[in-house]
Order: C-alpha cells, then structure tokens, then sequence
C-alpha cells in the first residue's frame, strides 16, 4: 500500500506541473496591439506610439527592453503608463518622411516574472508609400549600346525611369559618369522621367558608366538605400586590339630591327620554339604597335621583360597606337631576355584582347661589347735607347708567366724609381673608344712580398713612345700608361687588374674584374 501511495502522489504532482504549464501556454505575455501600426501612414503626426499588452507589464523590465529608431537613428523618449498600455512619446516628435522601428525584447516581463513570449517588432513610415524609390528602366539598357546608328558625333541622351519623382539639384549631386562628361539633366512625367544631355559628343567606341548614389532621394526625402551603375558604349566596335609589330629603335628613335616573336591564343603556349633576335643593342628601345589604340596602363599590367630587367613605357597616358618602351637596367651583354605580353590589353572601346605574344632578344649588338683587356707590352730596359728597350708582350692567356725584370742601369735598379711604361690593349664595341678617365679609376698594379710597386704618372692613346702596335693586337684599342715602376729584391707575383668600373665612350661597361698575374 505504501508504494500504491508514493505513486498516486507522484502522478498527482505530475498532473499539476502539467496543468500548469497548459496554463502558461493559453495566456503568453505579448503586445496585444499597438498604434499607429504597420504600414504606411503620412498623415500620422504622433505625437506618441502605444502599445498594449496582454498582462500587467513589469514596467521596468518593458522601459529597460524597449527601443525605438527614426531613419536607422536610435530615439530617446519619454514614457507613459496607464494600466496595461505604453506610451511613448519621442523627443523630437513623429516627423513627416521618416521610417520608424520599435522593439521589445523578450527580456520584457510581466508582474508575475513570465518573459515576453517572442521579441516584438513594429515598423510604420509617415512617408506616402513604405516602398523605396527603385530604377524603373534606361535608355540604353545595362551593356546596351549608344548611337549605334548615329553619323557623326554621338549626341543621343540617358534617360533613367524612377518608380517616384526626383528632384534635379539631387540628381546632380549623386549622379556621375566615368569617364566624366558635362551635360545637363532634366525632368519629364512629373519628375519620373530624367533626361541626361550631354554637352560634347559621347567618345565613339568609347565605354562609360553612370552611378547612381544610394543616398539619392524621392521627392519626399527617402534615399534609395542601394546604388545602381548603368555600363553602355558608344559606337559598334567590338574587334579586340592586336599587337602587329615590335620594333627596335636606336636613341634618336630610327627603326634598327623588326623583331620576330610568336602570337598563340588559349591556354596550351605557343606551337613552335620561339625565334631569337640577335644583335640587339644595349641602348635600344622597343615599339609596341597595336592595330588600335589602347590603354597604356592595360599594357603595363600585361608586360613583363624576363630575365628582370626594369623599363619604363610611354606615354603613360593617353592610349596610344604606339607603346614605347625603355629599359631602367641595363642589358648584360651576351645574355638572352624574353618580352612576354599578356591577354587582357583593352582598347578605347573597352574591347579586351585575347592574343598572347612572345619575343626574344639577344643583347650582342656590336656595339654594346664591353671593353675587354686583351694584353699588354712594357720594355725591360727601359733606359736601353730607342729600338734596345726590349719589349715583351703578354696575353690574357699567359697568366702566372714569367716576368724578368732585373736590375741594372739601363733597366729597373733595385729600389730605385724608374721612369718606364707599358701599353695596355683591349677589345672595344663597334665606333667606341675607351674612357681614359674610367682606366685611371679602375687600373691597379700590385705585387706580393714588395716585389714591386708602380706609381702611374699618365694616361695617353696616341703619341705613343712605340710607333708600331704588337702585330697581332693592331686591330684593338692601344693605351700607354707611364709612370714609375720600383723594382724589389723579392720575388712575387705582379698583377695588372682592372675593375668593372673600365668603360668606353658609348657608356659600356667592363664585366666585372679582369686580372692578369705575372712572376717576377
């Protein structure tokens, strides 16, 4: 029996916490009704909103979950209690062309403690109608085309078609155009209908936009609240832009070289090995010659000079049929870089090219060879009269060669300055001559274990104290360096060296350091 009795009683209190919870779920605590309501409602001028509530609100905890905005702008207010209805009356008053939003949140409660059933929502406008004002329709329509049948200049109006009215001082001033163009706007069928007018021809070919501002206002002062851009061109021209030559031009910009280079389209690379053209020059720059004209910017970001090698192009701006380009680093001699021209290049219709263009280039002009030491030629008796100096000659390849300079009165007495000299000879570029002043700074004799030293005293490449070059080096540049040459008793290794500092009139310079030991 007592089970029987701890069962009865556990049903029983079951029921009830049932019971109970049936009771919560027929009476939940909502707003049973509010004012002005839902909707539209332009005549509404407040100066409150009401709310009544199904229970005795806890009014506290309803002040505290309460929010009211005017135009997405929170409001402050002050409120009024009178039983189970609210009512709020904002500081400023309801205005006219305002959208309005009140909130509850379920924080709210009524005097017993039970929750808001669901958070509250209430939006009303006191604009003519809660709609936003939205483009209707364009002439020409988005991607359309402008004077496709024009002749001559292009003249023909944007007309924009609006859901509501508009005002022309706000279409002027969240209206643009890109690119810019004057022109004046005006309204048709009471204010629903704007009409753009330019002033100066639209540019044939041309592509333009034309932004509205999201904060562009009906006649009542409700912005649109999202932007709209119009893209149209003007003109028929759809033929993408194509690259019909690369030119090499010297300096004074006269054609040197058509260049050779290979056009593919897609994704799979060119079908053949691309051609090199040599010969190229150091100070050549490059043409760009395009069936149209195109954007120079467009060019640049397709543009790429491999192995790295930095250039400029021109003109910057406006497009051209014509990109020239000029290198910023100098082209190492004998090395190979390849121009690589990507798709995407546009013309001034906004047409965007599909070609993919390869070229390469040698830079082995003769006339970018820099100067190169061949060899040189001194006396080993220098004081032995003309024709008993005893020239010996060394090339570059007889390094670590003998050297035999000794002592005596006619040739170079131990520790004792001697006026002497030697000619140095190099192979130079095509009509260049070597820059005395740039073999001042790079020339060093030196020797191990003070086997001696030389003291240069001046530089010449004519009036030379040997009329006759060596035979076999009379076809290269000849330099005489005169100075004083201390012979020491110690043996050593002499080397002549020049620095990559060497350079000849044409601005070409010596590839890095040339050396050339002897042993004495």
């Amino acid at each position: 029996m007592k089970i029987n009795n701890k069962i009865l009683l556990l049903y029983t209190l079951f029921a009830a916490l049932i019971g109970g919870c049936d009771i919560l779920r027929d009476a939940p605590f909502i707003v049973r009704s509010w004012s002005p309501g839902e909707g539209a409602h332009p005549d509404f001028s407040g100066p409150a909103i009401t709310l009544e509530f199904s229970h005795d609100p806890d009014r506290y905890s309803v002040e505290r979950s309460f929010s009211c905005t005017e135009d997405g702008l929170a409001l402050s207010g002050t409120f009024v209690w009178q039983g189970r209805q609210l009512t709020f009356y904002p500081a400023g008053g309801i205005l006219p062309n305002r959208d309005y939003r009140i909130g509850i949140a379920t924080d709210a409660q009524d005097t017993r403690g039970l929750s808001l059933d669901s958070a509250f929502e209430g939006r009303f406008s006191t604009r003519p109608n809660g709609t936003r004002m939205v483009l209707l329709g364009t002439i020409p329509a988005e991607g359309g085309l402008l004077g496709a049948d024009a002749e001559g200049p292009c003249m023909e109006p944007v007309i924009l078609t609006f859901s509501r009215a508009v005002n022309l001082e706000n279409l002027y001033q969240y209206s643009s155009f890109s690119p810019s163009i004057q022109g004046l706007w005006s309204l048709e069928s009471d204010g629903t209908v704007a009409r753009f007018t330019p002033s100066q021809p639209w540019s044939n070919g041309r592509s333009y936009v034309c932004t509205l501002g999201k904060d562009l206002p009906d006649c009542y002062g409700r912005p649109m609240g999202q932007s709209y851009r119009l893209h149209f061109s003007v003109g028929d021209d759809t033929e993408p832009p194509r690259l019909v030559s690369i030119r090499a031009l010297d300096r004074e910009g006269n054609l040197r070289q058509d260049l050779v280079f290979t056009e593919f389209y897609g994704d799979s690379g060119p079908g053949s090995s691309v051609p090199v053209n040599e010969n190229f020059e150091r100070t050549y720059r490059i043409a760009l010659e395009f069936s149209e004209p195109v954007d120079p910017s467009s060019v640049k970001n397709r543009l790429s000079f491999q192995s790295s090698l930095g250039f400029t192009l021109s003109p910057p701006y406006p497009a051209s049929t014509t990109i020239e380009l000029t290198f910023t680093d100098s082209p190492v001699y004998g090395k190979q870089y390849t121009l690589s021209l990507g798709r995407g290049i546009t013309d001034i219709h906004g047409n965007t090219s599909t070609q993919q263009v390869l070229c390469r280039v040698l830079n082995n002009g003769p006339a970018s060879k820099p100067p190169r030491f061949i060899g040189l030629r001194l006396p080993l008796a220098p004081g032995g009269g003309a024709g008993n100096e005893e020239p010996v000659r060394y090339a570059m390849s007889d390094s670590f060669s003998d050297l035999p300079i000794s002592s005596g009165t006619d040739r170079y007495p131990y520790d004792v300055p001697t006026d002497t000299w030697f000619e140095l000879y190099f192979d130079m570029a095509q009509d260049a001559h070597l820059d005395l002043f740039s073999l001042m700074n790079s020339l060093n004799v030196n020797a191990t274990n003070s086997a001696l030293s030389f003291a240069p005293r001046s530089i010449k490449n004519s009036g030379f104290t040997w009329a006759d070059p060596v035979p076999e080096w009379a076809d290269y540049e000849r330099v005489e360096v005169r100075g004083l040459i201390t012979n020491g008793t110690n043996g050593g290794v002499v080397t002549f060296s020049l620095s990559s500092d060497l350079s000849d009139t044409l601005g070409n310079r010596g590839e890095g350091l040339q050396t050339l030991p002897l042993c004495k």
